[in-house]
């Protein structure tokens, strides 16, 4: 099978199950008294709507070539990093060495995936190896 041949199944196989266990919650929806709030079922169907976004934004990414994945995973790490700066204290000062740090690991990630950047990263940050 070709690499092609996975993706167009692994994106079908993912979208049959998301389908799946949106018509559950629906079915489910449907049953349960409207004028009671049901915060278990409203917790489920929002991680469901939030699967079909991630899976949205990954065949999206895929289509549009290795530029797209690396987009979208820089992008992710940038979320990753924000979220975790929310939880930790820092000072003013730390900002330029938390974004060095940030920079130099992401252009660390690309360049062991063998994307060299060329396109898209400053010359300070290509990678220069063999």
């Amino acid at each position: 099978m070709s690499t092609t041949t996975e993706l167009v199944l692994l994106t079908f196989g993912c979208c049959g199950i998301l389908l799946a266990l949106t018509l559950f919650g629906e079915f489910l929806r449907q049953r349960h008294p409207a004028d009671q709030p049901n915060p278990v079922l409203e917790t489920y169907m929002t991680r469901i709507q939030s699967w079909w976004a991630m899976v949205l934004l990954l065949s999206l990414a895929l289509l549009s070539g290795p530029t797209g994945v690396v987009v979208l995973f820089g992008f992710a790490s940038f979320a990753a990093l924000r979220e975790f700066l929310t939880l930790t204290t820092k000072s003013q000062a730390d900002h330029w060495s938390l974004a060095l740090a940030f920079l130099s690991s992401c252009r660390c990630n690309m360049s062991l995936s063998g994307w060299d950047g060329s396109a898209c990263l400053p010359s300070l940050f290509r990678f220069t190896g063999p």
